[in-house]
């Protein structure tokens, strides 16, 4: 999927278990987090976002549980940035 924000269009995979809907959501979470972004560290970071989006899927749909740190920093990006 194709999303576009500040002037930046990223594609985001759909994962196998992952319907339109959760690809669409999975997708705001991560462009949401781009405000945190420098020019400098961009791949690498945006990547990091990515592999974080697939947590916060898992959370969110297969109610997946993780280490307290995990949950906490997945709850914190959740609640600041997501739509």
């Amino acid at each position: 999927m194709e999303i576009s924000k500040n002037g930046y269009s990223f594609f985001i995979d759909k994962m196998a278990t992952e319907t339109d809907k959760e690809l669409i959501q999975r997708s705001w979470f991560i462009v949401n987090q781009l405000d945190e972004l420098d020019s400098e560290n961009f791949k690498t970071k945006f990547e990091k976002i990515v592999k974080m989006s697939r947590i916060w899927y898992n959370i969110k749909y297969l109610h997946c549980k993780y280490i307290e740190p995990v949950m906490s920093n997945i709850s914190e990006k959740e609640a600041d940035n997501y739509c």
